[in-house]
Formats: structure tokens, sequence, C-alpha cells
């Protein structure tokens, strides 16, 4: 019997749909920092180790990676930290202090229309660089 879920939704297996596309993402991602000066400083609004694991960003110091979410993540990897926070309130952080926001499949989950405004205005307060990826319904 083909379990679906495992081929389409299911990250933790390497063929499945998902884990493509964020793959593909991850990529795409790293391109268009490619030019920023370095080390790249990113802010990942909802992210997790994991998210990152296959990429060229653990453990290089060419990235610095801080994890932002409503509780703090156990970190293993040396150029990650991870911080305590809520996107729709990020005055704790300083003006501009990350080349970018990164978020994945956070936005769409804040209930409702006024709080995805916030955060967007929120993200726009801590860099002026964003990439902000959310499902296509």
């Amino acid at each position: 019997m083909v379990n679906i879920h495992k081929i389409f939704a299911d990250n933790k297996f390497d063929k499945s749909y998902a884990s493509k596309s964020r793959k593909q993402r991850i990529e795409f991602f790293l391109k268009l920092i490619s030019k920023f000066e370095k080390p790249v400083r990113i802010l990942d609004i909802g992210g997790t180790e994991n998210f990152w694991k296959d990429s060229l960003i653990v453990n290089n110091n060419d990235y610095h990676v801080t994890l932002l979410n409503l509780k703090q993540q156990k970190i293993t990897f040396h150029n990650f930290e991870s911080i305590k926070g809520n996107t729709l309130d990020l005055e704790n952080l300083k003006k501009n202090n990350y080349d970018i926001v990164f978020s994945n499949s956070v936005i769409e989950h804040l209930f409702n229309f006024e709080n995805q405004k916030k955060m967007a205005g929120e993200i726009m307060k801590v860099s002026k660089n964003y990439f902000i990826q959310t499902p296509n319904y």
C-alpha cells in the first residue's frame, strides 16, 4: 500500500515532494544571498535547525542564523543561535541587525490579515531584505 503522506508531505523522507521542494527553496535562497557580504546574518522566524540540516549553511562561518520562536530551541550547530520571541513584536531586536529575514510557512498561521500585516511591518524594522514563503492555496 502506498503511503500518500510519506510521498507528498513527509519532510523526513528524502524523496517526498515536501523534501524536494524544501531543498529547491534553500538552493534558491542561497543563490539570492550569494552576493551578500560575509558573514551573512539571517533571522529565521519560526525556524528550526532541522530545516537547514542538509544545507551549506550548517557549521559554515559565512553564515550566522538566529532562530526566533515562541520557545527557545536546542542548538547543535556552532553558527546558529536561538532566541525566544514573537514575530508580532520584534522591538527587542536591533534595527537592521540582520542582512535578511527568512520565514518558511509561518505567516499563514497568524490567524488574521491584521497579524500578517503586523508581522510584515516588524520584519521590515529588523532588515531591508526578507524571504517569506507561504503555501499557495
